[in-house]
Formats: C-alpha cells, structure tokens, sequence
C-alpha cells in the first residue's frame, strides 16, 4: 500500500512537470525574426538633360529666306533660356520657314530670337530691303493687280495711266473721245508686300500626305488694297508724284526673263488713244465731186465726175 502511493505521487509529479513545461512553451513569445542587413549604396545622381538649340549651317544674310536646309539642331552643355534660343522639344523648325534675319549670322552660330525675324513682325520689311532702296506702297485694285496674280517677290512693271477730262478729241462722225495716255515709268521692280502680307506663307507638306503629288489647291482670290516696292529713292519720287496724277497699273514679268540693268534707265514712249485704237481717229470725209484733165490731139479739156 505504502509502495502505491509513492508511484501516485510520482507519477502525479511528471505529470505536474509536464504539465508546467507545456504551459511554458505555449506562454514563450517566438524569437524576433533576425533580419539581415544589406548595405545599401547611394545611387549616383542622373546625368545632367542636356537640350539642343538650332543653329545656322551655313552663313545667312539678311533678306534671305531662311527653309530646312540652312539649319539644324545641335546640344549645348549649359541650360538654354527659351526666351532667347528655340529649344528642340519646345519649338519647330516649320515656324522659321521664310522668315529671315536682322544681321548676318555665321555657320555655326546659334539662332536667336533677336535675330531672327518673321513675317507680320516689326522688322521683318526692313530686313527684306536692299541696301540703298526705299520701300514705297501704291495704290491698287483686283484689276491693277492682276487679280491677285502678282505676289511677293515678283517683278513688275509699273505704268502710269492718265486722262485728262478738260480736253476731248472730236472724231469723223462728231463724238468726242477721251483725251488718254499711258507710259512705262518703272521697269524691273522688286515687289515687297501685298497689303501686310511680305511674303506668302510657305507651303510644308505634312509626311501623311508625302505619297500624294502634293499639288496645292488655291483658295479664293484676295483683293489687295496697296503693293509695296522695292525702289531707287528717285523712283521713289517719281512714284508719289505719279499715283496723285493718274492710275497705276502692274505689268507682271517673266521670272525667266534675264536681268538687264540698262533696261531700267529705257525712257518710254508715250501710248495715246489714237495709238491704240482706230475707234476714233478723224479721217477727211469723202469729196462728192471728181475733176479729170481729158486730152484730145492737141486739145484738153477739164471733166468734172460727180460721185453717187
């Protein structure tokens, strides 16, 4: 009996044991994970944007038309302004296009706002001009333009049309005709500008439609008020005394016909109203009676015929 109870006891004292390490385990909070350290290295810092600028390819002049072949872009190390250079990214080349610029500008050199000078923009005009030319603007209408065929940068004739209306021919028949004359008073004129417009806008033909023929469809036909021409300070003269006497009509020329400088200094005859048409010229009205000298041996005797 004795024997019993020390096995109980022993038996309820593993049990406590076990029951007391059990406990423990479950009561232990888990080990903090172990994180590994892993050495982190700064990243270098990105390398500095650097942006393109256009510049000129060759050497420009001023009124020179400036298009895609006499610049391009090139990189520059520091930071552009935008209000000074045109920036690859932010600005397009087609903006440029027939514009010209202020002063020369050498192969290489940048191309600035303040040297470049488009259509519409102050300048731009002056920079179009010859040295030692005046530029002077007439009056004129659809008809003395052409119909709007005479466009910047053509040639013209200038001729000065008159008429007097204090003074009348009177023709065979009694009507009076107009006292009219014409003369070619300028020849081989620059023309500057149509109204405002110095140059006609140049064409870029979008790449969609590079496969097509790129035929341009003209639109309606503008009436210009005034052309602007580029002249000598004495035809000049000769231009604001002319447009206050009479009208002035433009002669469209050749773009093929060669230059002549002494074709300018050619002093025009004068073209009157009876040089250009036979309407009005006076001719001596047809006499009713006819007188014949008759001859008989050595007699003669005078027979007058009259007309029917």
């Amino acid at each position: 009996m004795k024997k019993n109870s020390i096995f109980l006891l022993a038996g309820a004292f593993v049990l406590a044991i076990g029951v007391a390490l059990l406990a423990r385990t479950l009561l232990t909070p888990p080990p903090p994970p172990v994180v590994a350290k892993v050495e982190t290295r700064p990243e270098p810092p990105p390398p500095p944007s650097r942006k393109a600028i256009l510049v000129a390819t060759r050497d420009l002049h001023p009124g020179e038309f400036i298009d895609g072949s006499h610049m391009d872009w090139r990189e520059v190390e520091d930071n552009p302004s935008r209000s000074l250079y045109f920036i690859k990214g932010a600005d397009q080349q087609e903006t440029l296009y027939g514009a010209t610029v202020r002063q020369p500008v050498e192969a290489g050199q940048p191309l600035t706002v303040s040297v470049v000078v488009r259509q519409g923009e102050p300048g731009f005009l002056a920079a179009l001009l010859k040295p030692g030319m005046r530029a002077v603007s007439i009056p004129t209408s659809r008809m003395e333009s052409n119909f709007g065929l005479v466009s910047s940068g053509d040639r013209v004739d200038v001729i000065l049309g008159l008429k007097r209306e204090d003074s009348l021919t009177v023709a065979s028949e009694g009507a009076s005709a107009p006292n009219l004359a014409a003369q070619t008073i300028l020849r081989d004129v620059r023309v500057l500008a149509l109204n405002n417009q110095a140059r006609g806008e140049m064409y870029v033909r979008p790449e969609e439609d590079a496969k097509d023929s790129g035929r341009r469809t003209g639109g309606g036909t503008t009436t210009f008020e005034t052309v602007t021409l580029e002249v000598t300070p004495a035809d000049a003269e000769k231009l604001a005394v002319a447009k206050e006497v009479g009208s002035l009509q433009l002669a469209l020329r050749s773009a093929r016909e060669p230059f002549d400088p002494e074709e300018i200094f050619l002093t025009s005859g004068v073209t009157t109203l009876r040089a250009t048409t036979d309407v009005y010229v006076t001719r001596p009205a047809s006499s009713s009676t006819a007188s014949v000298q008759a001859f008989r041996g050595s007699s003669s005797e005078s027979i007058t015929l009259s007309g029917r």
